[in-house]
């Protein structure tokens, strides 16, 4: 079985002729580097400050997230009390959050999320609905004669 054929970044980026299976095996050439690179970076320890300060969440929203299992677990630096994040489990979760959020908003663009004003007309039509008010439009009025009669 004869090696696959290997070629530098360069013949992709001056259009050289390339095949299909040329790209696979750039692909996966990479994709190798990159694990390999990933193994070799240096692991450290977050304290809880520089993993709120690098996902932008408080301390009870990432501790609720580590119950759920949505966020990766700390590591006890004994005593107890102190516990610090793998820093590549960290960045691994942002990338994540990410992605996903690309997918989100790719899937959902064109929807409208409802404001919280939106939301409240919506209720108050609810719970109007087949009154006698809300039959002759004169919802609003009542409303507002309601507001004024309160104590």
């Amino acid at each position: 079985m004869a090696a696959p054929p290997t070629f530098l970044a360069e013949d992709v980026l001056q259009h050289r002729a390339v095949t299909l299976a040329d790209l696979a095996v750039f692909r996966g050439e990479v994709i190798a580097e990159i694990r390999a690179i990933d193994s070799r970076t240096p692991k450290s320890l977050l304290r809880m400050e520089e993993v709120m300060r690098r996902v932008g969440l408080r301390k009870s929203s990432i501790h609720a997230k580590i119950a759920a299992g949505e966020f990766p677990s700390p590591v006890d630096l004994g005593g107890g009390r102190a516990i610090g994040f793998v820093s590549t489990e960290i960045d691994r979760w942002v990338e994540e959050t990410i992605a996903a959020s690309r997918r989100n908003d790719a899937a959902t663009r064109g929807a409208r999320t409802p404001t919280k004003a939106r939301r409240a007309r919506e209720e108050r039509k609810e719970r109007l609905a087949g009154t006698d008010l809300q039959r002759d439009g004169h919802a609003r009025a009542a409303v507002s004669a309601e507001r004024q009669a309160a104590p």
